[in-house]
């Protein structure tokens, strides 16, 4: 699938929600994406390259952040062979964390990361998809 094809078939596939969760944001619905195995896989085979490609070599985790960046980043991970590290919603993990406060178009809101998920000074992919 050409880069210009597999963009093309990746936007056919989102649906704007219009004032979701609230008037004046514009949701993506990502389903019809993820339900695609074809433009799915070619997204993540996609994003792999490029991935490895800008930084000349593999990361050594792809970290994702809760509940888009789990499923994008999990199945980039098994792509290129790394491990996943899932970034939570504030108080959903049960050890020691670092957390960081960031702001929405409608509020704030709160992430964590497991202090123990991986060595200092991993070199990471982070998955941001809200």
């Amino acid at each position: 699938m050409e880069k210009e094809s597999l963009a093309e078939r990746i936007k056919a596939l989102v649906v704007n929600v219009p004032d979701y969760p609230k008037k004046g944001i514009s949701f993506k619905d990502l389903t019809p994406l993820f339900a695609s195995y074809e433009v799915f896989d070619s997204s993540i085979k996609y994003l792999s390259q490029t991935i490895t490609s800008s930084l000349g070599e593999k990361p050594d985790f792809i970290v994702g952040v809760e509940a888009r960046g789990f499923i994008v980043g999990t199945a980039l991970a098994k792509e290129m062979g790394l491990g996943f590290v899932p970034i939570r919603k504030a108080g959903k993990l049960p050890r020691n964390v670092v957390s960081e406060e960031y702001a929405l178009e409608y509020s704030t809101a709160k992430i964590e990361l497991q202090k123990s998920a991986m060595p200092k000074r991993s070199r990471v992919s982070v998955i941001i998809m809200f």
